[in-house]
């Protein structure tokens, strides 16, 4: 028993209301900034730049990806990558 579980990328880094493709109920997704690649990437870049500030993408939600879930079933819907 296999179950396929697809996902979608998104570039909504807000809340969006659509039908949840697993439990068939209409939802807002539920969000959650992640760190990721690109985020710690940012953080060693701006390290040597200018090293007081390296800890600022991991604090600035724009500069984290954006998991999208649903609420009922906790799916995952898509994702927004940072800026």
């Amino acid at each position: 028993f296999l179950i396929l579980q697809t996902t979608t990328t998104t570039t909504n880094r807000v809340p969006f209301t659509l039908e949840c493709h697993n439990c068939k109920s209409s939802i807002t997704t539920r969000t959650i900034a992640q760190v990721n690649g690109v985020t710690i990437l940012m953080v060693v870049v701006i390290l040597f730049v200018f090293w007081p500030l390296f800890w600022l993408p991991l604090l600035l939600p724009s500069c984290k990806s954006i998991e999208h879930y649903c609420p009922n079933c906790n799916n995952r819907i898509g994702s927004a990558d940072p800026c």
